[in-house]
């Protein structure tokens, strides 16, 4: 069989998957979407209120907790590619909810301290970033203090969010999110700083960046269930991380040539049927790796792997021009 045929069952696997998960779990996805959206706003006006603080200070902080409570309450889509996770693994209880969303929440610290590094005002013309709300907030800041305080905001959402997870009683977890945030920064540097053409540097650039960043939710959504049937879905979605991140870097390859970024088009792929089919072709491995799991275990993960192809493609019109 060539290349392209097993890029050709691989999805129609995803896609049968995927299938057999919304008819099976659809409903229960969206309930559980439904009250855990509740959750996590509550933890995020829980955030944004203690951001504020006590008078004296409070008046004056108001705005901009306000400004970081909307953009975070907005950034809850970013959230529901793993909601797909709790009903097959009959993760869905009240503690469930609170912890998975405290995850998110730290999750969205690292956005905002991303949006300030990359200097993002707006998100993919969308939505304007804290970074842009803290130009009209903070009206003597330049362009480069709005970034570094739309970072500290992040770093500030990172350690509210480690504190708040011991508080919940999920310590375990709450380890997990140092462990993994002492990895993202090496990633960040490395990128930066490497310039580097060899791809074996740059997987392990994304395995330190993306792909810890994605361990913050998805460490904390399966927490609970027992070593080895977690250690066999992480990898599976350490393995769909990084296809994402492949993927990702199709619609991204003109901005990140301008930076002088590495990136798998520029130089490892000749274009994004290429790196589809190679991205397919870790996805088959990683499929292999769920046979012990039952199938609707198999199947939500499946279907998280089809939701990133097909978000991927909605991007790269934008990459595709020059």
């Amino acid at each position: 069989m060539s290349a392209v045929q097993d890029a050709a069952a691989t999805w129609d696997l995803l896609v049968a998957a995927q299938r057999r998960h919304q008819e099976e779990f659809g409903d229960a996805v969206n309930d559980y979407r439904h009250r855990f959206g509740f959750v996590l706003d509550e933890e995020i006006d829980r955030a944004a209120e203690a951001l504020a603080g006590d008078a004296p200070l409070r008046d004056v902080l108001a705005p901009l907790a306000a400004h970081m409570r909307d953009y975070l309450r907005w950034l809850r889509w970013s959230a529901w590619l793993g909601t797909r996770l709790p009903p097959p693994l009959d993760l869905t209880s009240r503690r469930d909810q609170v912890r998975h969303a405290v995850a998110v929440l730290t999750y969205l610290g690292a956005r905002l301290v991303d949006d300030g590094i990359d200097g993002h005002l707006h998100y993919k013309n969308k939505r304007n970033t804290l970074v842009a709300d803290l130009l009209t907030l903070f009206p003597h800041c330049d362009e480069a203090a709005a970034r570094c305080h739309s970072a500290l905001a992040g770093f500030w959402i990172l350690n509210y969010g480690h504190r708040r997870m011991r508080q919940i009683g999920e310590t375990r977890t709450a380890d997990t999110i140092v462990r993994l945030f002492t990895t993202i920064p090496r990633g960040v540097f490395a990128e930066s700083a490497s310039g580097t053409t060899d791809r074996s540097v740059y997987d392990a650039i994304v395995q330190h960046k993306a792909i810890a960043y994605d361990m913050l939710l998805y460490q904390s959504i399966i927490a609970p269930i027992e070593e080895a049937r977690r250690t066999i879905l992480l990898r599976a979605l350490a393995a769909t991380s990084l296809v994402a991140q492949y993927l990702n870097d199709v619609a991204d390859r003109n901005d990140d040539a301008g930076r002088g970024q590495p990136n798998v088009v520029l130089q490892w792929f000749d274009g994004p049927e290429e790196v589809t089919r190679c991205c397919l072709d870790r996805i088959s491995d990683a499929l292999r790796g769920l046979e012990t799991l039952g199938r609707g275990e198999r199947d939500a993960v499946a279907a998280i792997m089809a939701e990133v192809f097909e978000s991927a493609r909605t991007l790269w019109g934008d990459g595709d021009r020059v």
